[in-house]
């Protein structure tokens, strides 16, 4: 399958066995909890260029280049930047 240019948001790609080597260009995977494992904890070789990876655990093996991947929560009704502690340290 072409992962790239696609929406993937709020979707779980762990059962997925055809990813290890591809690159992934422009494609969003944002999930709304940080640290979410939506890919096979085994995947290698990913590249994702361009790609929206907000809150999106990237197993070690992977190479993410530009795009975005941020960590946030909402936090009182306002989507706030956290840290590895899932404390807030801006507004998003």
């Amino acid at each position: 399958m072409d992962y790239s240019h696609k929406d993937f948001t709020g979707q779980c790609l762990i059962e997925r066995t055809d990813l290890n080597g591809q690159t992934i260009t422009g494609s969003c995977f944002s999930h709304e909890v940080p640290d979410t494992h939506i890919f096979p904890d085994d995947m290698t070789g990913v590249t994702f260029i361009n790609c929206n990876l907000d809150n999106c655990f990237i197993p070690d093996g992977n190479i993410v280049q530009d795009g975005s991947q941020r960590r946030y929560m909402n936090i009182d009704g306002v989507d706030m930047l956290v840290d590895a502690d899932n404390q807030p340290i801006g507004a998003l």
